[in-house]
């Protein structure tokens, strides 16, 4: 099944088992649930039903994989507009998070590729999982836009996470590759685990956690640039 132009103002979907959706282009929104398999969109808007207002109305993909256009719906503060809840890898290469995407249970899914992810205004990306940066950067282009990590989020390589949106660590931030200098230039919020495995991983967005940076042991360099810590607290007893 595959949307390439027009605008289609749908109640909702539900996808065989097995279906995988494809937006290329166009404007395509849903009232109510959208269930499918596999998701691709590498082209138009997929706007999905806000949770919060409209509990029957879940919008769920075993696998999202996001190259281009763009993913709404829920927006930030009001509920998730698409839970990605698959055990399979998943992909984002470039395109926009423009609503609240929730990536959920014990799985990989990875930023690779040369290009950029954007999480927009409103956008809010929740990782319960593992996201690794392997390619490009993940920006968070407005100071409305955030990212939540609560499970891993790996840097696989000296690339960038870019402000000026706010990125909130209450799970897991590691740096498992590249001998040079990763970067998290957003503002940091909360606390969680910090480990740097290799080469240095600087923060430079500033912020104020509220909480406890735990840092944990490992060979790499954690390094604090520019913009300074509001109210941080550092446990170094992982050392």
């Amino acid at each position: 099944l595959e949307f390439h132009a027009g605008t289609f103002d749908m109640a909702a979907l539900t996808a065989a088992p097995g279906t995988t959706v494809a937006f290329t282009g166009g404007t395509t929104s849903f009232s109510g649930a959208y269930t499918a398999d596999v998701t691709n969109v590498s082209g138009g808007t997929l706007t999905t039903a806000v949770n919060f207002n409209a509990p029957a109305a879940t919008s769920t993909t075993a696998v999202l994989n996001l190259s281009g256009g763009s993913v709404g719906g829920g927006a930030n503060g009001t509920g998730p507009g698409l839970v990605v809840n698959g055990a399979q890898p998943a992909s984002w290469s470039g395109g926009t998070i423009a609503g609240s995407v929730q990536l959920i249970g014990n799985t990989v899914r990875e930023k690779g590729g040369s290009g950029t992810g954007t999480v927009s205004d409103g956008g809010l990306l929740f990782n319960f999982g593992t996201l690794k940066l392997s390619g490009g950067q993940i920006a968070l282009s407005s100071r409305n836009a955030t990212l939540i990590n609560v499970g891993t989020f790996e840097f696989a390589g000296d690339h960038t996470v870019s402000g000026p949106g706010e990125f909130t660590n209450i799970g897991t931030v590691t740096k498992t590759a590249g001998t040079g200098t990763a970067t998290l230039g957003a503002p940091i919020s909360d606390g969680g685990h910090w480990r740097v495995g290799t080469g240095t991983l600087n923060l430079n967005g500033g912020g104020s956690t509220g909480g406890t940076m735990n840092v944990d042991a490992g060979a790499g360099v954690l390094a604090f640039d520019a913009g300074g810590c509001g109210g941080c607290t550092f446990d170094l007893a992982g050392l």
